[in-house]
């Protein structure tokens, strides 16, 4: 009989447990969601609320889309405003049609997305300023070459460019390909479309399926981010670790770079070799080697200048990355136009 109602008890015990910890959540995942509303890109805080998801890009810009907030530079405790501006189908800058100036498009990911400035500060803006050309600027945070390829097929025929530029970043290796990114301390965690080994186009999500669904809730997101950082700090090497020691000889990076170079030629299958420009904005080796050897076997030029223009200057006075360290303040946004421009004018001259 005494067994019975311990039993009983203890049960009413976990019940009651049970009920408290469903009330916590719900309340915890309420206050977390109106503090900290849905976005779809958060590769940093001032990205959110700048993209809304496209079934086939994956994620694109929002168009004519404004928002204005704080940003400070590298280092420095003081802060300035930038109103973030983009046009028509989320193009940061849009020339005129119209014109008979030569046109450059221009597509990449956060770094040319430049949100860390003011639409008159970028260096397209400075570029079609300085050269007297019609400069179109689209930019994505997180975008691997297929989505810049995707968004180049989609607006190609209608710019009609004498001159494509496509920005390249050591991290989009990994997102080109899933598994390098299941194990990068990078993921953006969104669907996106890959090529597979044959030249198709599948959709995943770069993240394992109990990640995608702690991912659903802001709470156990939280929870399981305090987690990672304070216990559970695994001794197993992240993909960037790997590809720094390994290079080609880690397995996956090599099917990576492989995935990559095939993507670099649809581009310039599309665009036509003597329209299309690489550049880098990072000079983070084995990529950057292998990033340029996969254009040179794919006949594309390339050019790596900016990101060592950038990176000759980053310990100088004035800054120039912005608060993450990473991405160009208006200062480096200067430098990579005007180290672009010659590139660009014997780039048109050709």
């Amino acid at each position: 009989m005494a067994d019975r109602s311990f039993r009983r008890k203890l049960l009413f015990t976990l019940i009651i447990l049970g009920f408290l910890l469903c009330v916590i959540f719900i309340l915890g995942e309420v206050i977390l969601r109106a503090l900290y509303p849905a976005s779809v890109v958060s590769v940093t805080s001032y990205y959110r609320g700048k993209s809304s998801l496209d079934p086939q890009i994956g994620w694109v810009s929002n168009p004519n889309y404004t928002e204005s907030f704080a940003m400070s530079d590298w280092k420095s405790d003081s802060t300035y405003t930038v109103t973030y501006q983009t046009g028509a189908h989320g193009f940061r800058q849009v020339g005129d049609p119209m014109s008979n100036k030569p046109r450059i498009f221009i597509v990449g990911d956060s770094y040319v997305q430049s949100a860390e400035v003011n639409s008159s500060e970028t260096f397209y803006r400075i570029i079609a300023d300085s050269l007297d050309v019609e400069v179109w600027a689209y930019g994505q945070a997180g975008y691997g070459t297929l989505q810049e390829y995707l968004i180049i097929d989609r607006y190609l025929s209608d710019i009609k460019p004498d001159l494509v530029i496509l920005q390249t970043c050591d991290n989009d290796v990994i997102d080109n390909y899933a598994p390098l990114e299941y194990n990068s301390l990078y993921k953006v965690g969104l669907e996106r479309p890959y090529l597979t080994h044959t030249g198709a186009i599948e959709y995943q999500v770069a993240k394992k399926t109990w990640e995608q669904t702690i991912d659903k809730s802001r709470l156990l997101k939280l929870l399981w981010n305090k987690l990672q950082n304070s216990i559970l700090k695994s001794n197993q090497p992240s993909s960037q670790e790997l590809m720094a020691t390994q290079g080609k000889s880690y397995p996956v990076y090599a099917e990576a770079i492989n995935r990559t170079t095939a993507l670099l030629g649809k581009v310039r299958e599309k665009v036509g070799g003597e329209k299309l420009l690489v550049i880098s904005a990072s000079i983070y080796e084995p990529m950057l080697g292998d990033l340029a050897q996969a254009c040179r076997s794919q006949d594309i030029s390339f050019d790596s200048s900016t990101a060592k223009a950038i990176e000759a200057r980053k310990y100088q006075e004035p800054r120039i990355n912005s608060s993450d360290g990473y991405h160009w303040n208006r200062h480096g946004q200067e430098i990579v136009a005007h180290t672009l421009i010659p590139i660009i004018q014997d780039k048109l001259s050709q």
